[in-house]
């Protein structure tokens, strides 16, 4: 998937949503002419039509992004991109789902959950986050990276490789800025800011989360808002297995 196909699909989603919105729209207009239009009906109808609106609002700037990019070759751009920098963006889905992006607009790679079933929009949250969740951070050509396991009750993720490669993630303690994992013989602290999340191991930065900056060549892609993921130049892959594992403490209860 490149950035053109992601802005498609999220245009699609959005006109989908407005059309079911639509018609539960006309329906209400039916009901009140059956009925009456008594205040909680307004109130009901007043919150239908800002629904609308902002799924209205939405489509329009996925269409205005997507009708705005030329056709996106990849072939000759990823052998020059430095993926130390991506671009992180959040699909809709029941659980966790984040595409990362290259500058130029191609992805690199994808982190999703495993069992992202449709009828888990109908779990109520309490529920979701009981599960023990099972991820995945596939490379752009569908190659499975890592298999992340999630126990929420015990704060812990379970990262193994292809190769049976084994890293553990620990939870030890969550403050409001600052959160303290164990990774085997190693501490692991993230430290939370209004517009940037930085990732330290043993005292020394690895990773960085920032938002609310943005090149103005990458601006073509991607909103200035977007969130960047900037690993160091010295990090392992070990290391980035374990840094994408961290980022399901960041933002899977957001949407568990």
């Amino acid at each position: 998937m490149n950035i053109k196909e992601y802005y498609t699909v999220m245009s699609r989603i959005y006109l989908n949503q407005i059309i079911l919105v639509g018609f539960f729209l006309i329906g209400c207009l039916f009901l009140f002419n059956a009925v009456g239009f008594p205040f909680i009906l307004k109130i009901i109808f007043i919150i239908v039509m800002i629904i609308l609106i902002y799924f209205f609002v939405k489509y329009l700037y996925f269409n205005f992004r997507e009708g705005s990019l030329k056709y996106i070759t990849s072939d000759k751009q990823i052998r020059n991109e430095n993926s130390k920098e991506l671009m992180m963006m959040f699909l809709p889905a029941p659980s966790l789902f984040i595409k990362f992006f290259n500058s130029n607009g191609i992805c690199e790679y994808e982190l999703r959950d495993e069992g992202m079933e449709p009828w888990k929009w109908f779990l109520p949250i309490r529920i979701r986050r009981r599960e023990s969740l099972s991820y995945q951070l596939k490379k752009r050509d569908g190659t499975v990276l890592v298999n992340m396991n999630v126990s929420q009750h015990n704060g812990q993720v379970e990262i193994t490789t292809p190769s049976n490669q084994l890293f553990i993630i620990k939870l030890q303690e969550r403050k409001r800025k600052m959160m303290t994992f164990e990774a085997g013989n190693d501490m692991l602290f993230i430290h939370l800011t209004t517009h940037k999340i930085e990732v330290t191991k043993n005292n020394k930065n690895i990773a960085t989360i920032q938002n609310g900056w943005m090149p103005i060549k990458w601006q073509k892609y991607f909103s200035s808002n977007t969130p960047i993921l900037t690993f160091k130049n010295e990090v392992s892959e070990a290391e980035q297995f374990i840094i994408y594992g961290l980022l399901i403490f960041l933002f899977v209860n957001q949407f568990n």
